[in-house]
């Protein structure tokens, strides 16, 4: 009950919100991230991205890029046993990248089962705006990366 209302919280939240600076958007959901679980996060912002800078995005990249996000932030507070994660952000000329690494316990992509619908959703809104869903895991290290092309 308590994680479905700081969902619903959250959800009120983002519709509050204009986030038409993404920048600034992704350091405040990993700073809400580490409220909410303990667990520390860094953001590093690509050099063609300033904080405070504007990207020029359509809106439903934007959308779906921070969904994948928030995503790839709950899977890591439900089964990483993570210390730390760092998430990373760069639109380019080339097109836009983000990663998530944690420094948790990993897992094995083909032992997900049914009913967790986790990242087949995000590889799903990565096709949606022309993208891959990256994922690599192993003891120590989890690295989930969007990548779109221009």
């Amino acid at each position: 009950a308590r994680s479905t209302l700081a969902s619903s919280r959250r959800a009120i939240d983002d519709l509050r919100r204009n986030p038409d600076d993404l920048a600034s958007e992704i350091g405040a959901r990993a700073a809400r991230f580490t409220r909410e679980t303990g667990i520390r996060s860094t953001v590093e912002i690509g050099s063609a991205v300033e904080i405070g800078g504007e990207t020029t995005l359509a809106s439903e990249t934007h959308e779906h890029l921070l969904r994948v996000l928030d995503e790839t932030l709950a899977n890591v507070a439900r089964h990483a046993d993570a210390e730390h994660v760092l998430v990373q952000f760069s639109d380019g000329a080339a097109g836009l990248s983000l990663q998530v690494v944690d420094d948790g316990c990993g897992f094995d992509q083909d032992a997900v089962g049914p009913g967790h619908y986790g990242l087949v959703g995000m590889r799903e809104r990565a096709v949606l705006i022309g993208g891959a869903l990256l994922v690599d895991s192993r003891p120590g290290r989890t690295v989930v990366g969007l990548e779109v092309r221009r």
